[in-house]
C-alpha cells in the first residue's frame, strides 16, 4: 500500500511526507518548551528540525530500494557494494565547481554585512549563542538537502526509463517544495517582503542543487554549499541591524537578479543530465 501510493501520486507523497516532517520537528519543539527552561528550550529546538529532517529522510530512502538511486542518502552515485563506480570523484569535483557562483554570492553576502555602515558597530556574541548558530547552520545544510534532494527528488524521479521522462518535472517540483517550505518564516515574525524574496531565490538554489544531485550523482557540493550559504547568517551576531529597514521591491528585485546565474547553471545542468540519460539508453537499446 504505503510503494503504490508512493508510485502511483508521487506529487502528493512527496507533500505530504514533506508536512509530516515538519509536523513531527514543531510537535517536538512544543514538547522542548514544555520541559526546558525558555532560552535553553530555544536553543534545542533551532537543532530539532534539521535532526528529524535527515532522520526521515533516510528512513524513506532505506525504503524505497535500489531502484531509485544506488548509493547512500546523500551520495546516490555510489554503489550499494560501498565501491564507487568509475569517474565518481572527477563527478564529485564538477559538483563543487558547479556551485562556484554560489560560494561567490555567499561571500558577497558575508562581506556587505560586516562592511555595512548601517548596522551596529562589531560586538563578539555570546560563545553558546555562535556555536549553535553555526551548528544549526550545517545542522540545516545537511537535513534540507537530504529531504528535498536525498528524499522527495528521488521520489519525484521515480524509476527506470520514466527518470529522463520526469527530470525536469521532478527538479522543478522539488525546488518548489525547498522554497515553499521557506515561506513557514514568516510564522516567525519575518517581513513578508523579506520572506517572499527568500522563498523565491530558494528555488533558484533548489534547481541548481536538483541538477548538480541528478548531473553528478552525489549531494555532498549540495550540502557544503548550501551549509555555507547558512553560516552567512553568522556575520549578523557581529554586525546586527539596530534597527531593520523594510525590504523595498527594488530590493527583491536585486536579489533575484543576483541569484539568476544559480538557475542558469541548474538548469543547464538539467539538460545536460537529460541529454546522458537519453544517450545511455540509446546504447543500451541497440
Amino acid at each position: 500500500m504505503f510503494a503504490g501510493f508512493r508510485n502511483a501520486h508521487p506529487v502528493v507523497f512527496c507533500v505530504l511526507f514533506a508536512a509530516l516532517v515538519f509536523a513531527a520537528a514543531f510537535g517536538g519543539t512544543a514538547l522542548l518548551h514544555f520541559a526546558l527552561p525558555g532560552e535553553a528550550a530555544d536553543l534545542a529546538s533551532r537543532l530539532l528540525l534539521p535532526i528529524v529532517m535527515l532522520v526521515c529522510s533516510a528512513v524513506l530512502v532505506r525504503r524505497l530500494g535500489p531502484g531509485y538511486g544506488s548509493g547512500g542518502l546523500l551520495s546516490p552515485g555510489v554503489e550499494p557494494g560501498g565501491g564507487r563506480p568509475p569517474g565518481y570523484g572527477r563527478r564529485l569535483g564538477r559538483g563543487f565547481l558547479a556551485c562556484t557562483p554560489a560560494f561567490a554570492i555567499a561571500a558577497l553576502n558575508t562581506w556587505m554585512t560586516l562592511a555595512s555602515p548601517d548596522r551596529a558597530p562589531f560586538q563578539v556574541p555570546a560563545l553558546l549563542t555562535l556555536w549553535v548558530s553555526a551548528a544549526h547552520a550545517i545542522l540545516t545544510g545537511f537535513g534540507e538537502e537530504a529531504l528535498f534532494r536525498g528524499a522527495v527528488l528521488r521520489v519525484l524521479l521515480g524509476t527506470g526509463e520514466q527518470r529522463r521522462k520526469r527530470l525536469y518535472r521532478a527538479a522543478l517540483l522539488s525546488a518548489a517544495l525547498f522554497a515553499l517550505a521557506h515561506s513557514l518564516n514568516a510564522l516567525e515574525g519575518a517581513p513578508i517582503a523579506d520572506t517572499v524574496s527568500q522563498v523565491l531565490y530558494s528555488f533558484q538554489i533548489g534547481v541548481l542543487f536538483a541538477g548538480i544531485a541528478v548531473r553528478f550523482g552525489t549531494l555532498w557540493p549540495c550540502v557544503v554549499t548550501h551549509a555555507a550559504i547558512n553560516l552567512t547568517s553568522l556575520a549578523s551576531l557581529f554586525r546586527p541591524w539596530e534597527d531593520a529597514p523594510p525590504s523595498a521591491l527594488a530590493d527583491v528585485l536585486l536579489t533575484q537578479a543576483v541569484m539568476l546565474p544559480l538557475l542558469i547553471v541548474g538548469l543547464l545542468l538539467l539538460r545536460a543530465a537529460s541529454r546522458a540519460q537519453q544517450h545511455a539508453e540509446q546504447v543500451a537499446n541497440r
